[in-house]
């Protein structure tokens, strides 16, 4: 065998060998390659998803927005001046009523806070004019479509709720008062309603969990809310379910008058 020809044969015979090795080096890499994805992949998956996960958490859900949306609505409802005088004009028998709401602490932007005012208007025989009812309400979301209005009592002024008659009217009559500075009615009178349709809530308190001064005495009060009118039925109860007080004839229909 000549010089050339084994020159030759050797380096063919490095060509497999560095073939060969390469080979190797290349097997080598794509079994070691998953390993790695693996190992960066799995940790890299969970961050990803602990990090969506943390976004839609901090994301107000359609549902809460919802529920805001209608905590606005019924509070614009319920705010303005409302009388009975169409009623009153057709059955006498049934008081003539007026009814104030204006919104109060409106600084307060996560709560909803408003001053309800009832007063008697006098007739012919008697003129005169008698709050019967000065109140702070406060409106809450209770779960979706249901809504509460927890009533508290306002510190006296003199010796007389009068002293706060046509608050509505006067700005700023809330400033000297905080919430802090309110008690929950005794009467532990809570109103729930439920959005019917847009424009419409009903409701009203529920049975045994509200009473007089006097504890023996229940109190039910039913309750429709409309763009144009407040509907509200009071009733008395003893403790053997006989009405004492309250209109006997149906509803109080409050008309708006803005």
């Amino acid at each position: 065998m000549t010089k050339a020809k084994l020159s030759e044969l050797q380096k063919c015979g490095l060509c497999r060998d560095s073939i060969q090795h390469h080979r190797n080096l290349l097997t080598f890499s794509a079994l070691r390659t998953p390993i790695l994805i693996r190992k960066f992949t799995v940790p890299l998956l969970a961050s990803l998803l602990l990090m969506i996960s943390w976004l839609f958490s901090c994301q107000p859900t359609s549902k809460a927005i919802d529920d805001q949306q209608n905590l606005k609505e019924l509070t614009q409802l319920l705010i303005g001046d409302y009388n009975n005088q169409k009623q009153h004009s057709i059955n006498a028998s049934i008081p003539q009523t007026e009814l104030h709401i204006c919104t109060v602490w409106e600084e307060r932007n996560a709560e909803t806070w408003l001053y309800m005012e009832q007063v008697i208007v006098g007739d012919a025989k008697q003129p005169k004019r008698e709050v019967i009812q000065s109140q702070i309400h406060k409106l809450e979301i209770v779960n979706q479509g249901l809504y509460q209005s927890i009533i508290y009592d306002l510190p006296e002024l003199g010796n007389s709720s009068e002293n706060y008659a046509g608050s509505c009217q006067q700005q700023g009559y809330f400033d000297n008062i905080t919430p802090d500075s309110l008690t929950q009615a005794s009467t532990g009178c809570i109103l729930f309603v439920r959005k019917i349709a847009d424009g419409y809530y009903r409701g009203g308190t529920r049975e045994g969990t509200c009473f007089g001064s006097d504890t023996t005495v229940a109190i039910t009060t039913e309750l429709e809310i409309f763009e144009d009118k407040i509907i509200y039925w009071d009733r008395y109860f003893d403790m053997d379910g006989k009405q004492m007080v309250g209109n006997n004839l149906g509803s109080i229909l409050l008309d708006r008058s803005f």
